[in-house]
């Protein structure tokens, strides 16, 4: 071990046991950061902290580069992304990334997340959960020329069609309850994500939340209707959920998804092109 090293897991364990209040490397949570249009046509994607995080794209926690996206037109479907704040020498997120995680590594840490997003059908919003404070120690957001208290309100309307960007400033994720588990965004209803990438090779994400706890089967089948995978068989607590399917050893071409649970049953398509 170097000497260098020596001194930072040393300084480390010392923080740890000086502070005490966050167990250090077990904070985990995740937050939706919502983008809609008038027309209340919108698009969810997510941050938060994991101890397993880092600043570039980690796929086994579920974040992946998006396929390029169309430029922002006029009655285009509102959207979102997480975008690298770094322009230049250790830039890594590629296009952009739909779920940004960070490193769980002090009790008074700070992040930065910066957001893309596309509104064409004015007024649009951009919205956040009204229990951010369970979360954070403090967080504002940076729109244009404006800096907003998240913790005071959970939305902003925009605008401005020449805006495109904003920044989410977080300190200090939480310390565990009175039952010494960690707040975890609770979702308000049942659904199931269209997977990502798609079209994939070979890897793809399918992402989903549970608004109870409940049994939960996800499945994947082929045009003929005959099951290839069972990626979820097992009784699930609450929660935003996501697993990883991996088509190398099948064909080409197009299948099903169908999340099945004890209060709700939806079915969407992917394609896998080889």
């Amino acid at each position: 071990m170097s000497f260098r090293r020596f001194i930072t897991q040393s300084f480390i364990i010392f923080m740890f046991l000086l502070l005490g209040s966050v167990a250090i490397g077990h904070v985990q949570f995740t937050l939706p950061f919502v983008t809609t249009d008038s027309l209340q046509r919108g698009d969810t994607i997510y941050f938060g902290i994991h101890p397993q995080a880092t600043y570039c794209i980690d796929s086994q926690l579920g974040e992946f580069e998006i396929a390029p996206v169309p430029e922002c037109e006029p009655f285009m479907h509102a959207y979102a992304l997480f975008k690298d704040i770094r322009t230049a020498e250790g830039a890594c997120m590629g296009k952009g990334i739909f779920t940004d995680l960070r490193n769980s590594y002090s009790p008074t840490q700070a992040d930065t997340f910066k957001v893309g997003f596309c509104v064409t059908v004015f007024p649009g919003s951009l919205s956040w959960s009204k229990e951010l404070s369970l979360y954070f120690d403090s967080a504002k957001f940076i729109l244009d020329s404006r800096t907003i208290n998240m913790f005071a309100q959970d939305s902003v309307v925009i605008n401005n069609p020449d805006i495109f960007t904003a920044k989410i400033f977080t300190w200090g994720p939480k310390s565990p309850n009175a039952v010494g588990e960690f707040w975890n965004e609770q979702p308000m209803r049942f659904s199931i994500e269209q997977n990502y990438p798609n079209p994939f090779n070979p890897v793809t994400v399918i992402s989903y939340q549970l608004k109870v706890k409940s049994a939960v089967s996800l499945k994947v089948y082929d045009v003929l209707g005959r099951e290839v995978a069972t990626l979820v068989d097992e009784i699930q607590e609450s929660g935003f959920k996501s697993v990883t399917w991996d088509a190398t050893e099948f064909s080409s071409g197009v299948y099903y998804y169908k999340l099945l649970t004890d209060y709700y049953s939806e079915t969407k398509k992917l394609l896998y092109i080889r």
